[in-house]
């Protein structure tokens, strides 16, 4: 398992989240956080299903908003993150 966090914010996302996280397994991230700001498809479920947990909070206004609230406020506990968009 890599010493690294992974975020993700999205939005309605279903079609590709799968193969989002589908794609990170090679790098064994040890916490993967789905940040949601607006329900209404399926990407909450397939997220939860694929083994990340998954957040909600409004969309702020800003994307460097939204990801400095997920530093701020998600249980980190690695050295690294790496941020996917």
């Amino acid at each position: 398992m890599t010493d690294i966090s992974v975020i993700i914010l999205q939005k309605n996302e279903a079609l590709h989240i799968k193969r989002c996280l589908e794609m990170l397994r090679p790098l064994e991230p040890r916490q993967i956080f789905v940040v949601e700001s607006q329900k209404g498809d399926r990407t909450h479920e397939i997220a939860l299903e694929m083994g990340a947990t998954t957040v909600w909070h409004d969309w702020p206004g800003l994307y460097a908003k939204q990801f400095n609230w997920a530093l701020d406020n998600l249980p980190i506990q690695t050295k690294w993150v790496l941020r996917l968009d």
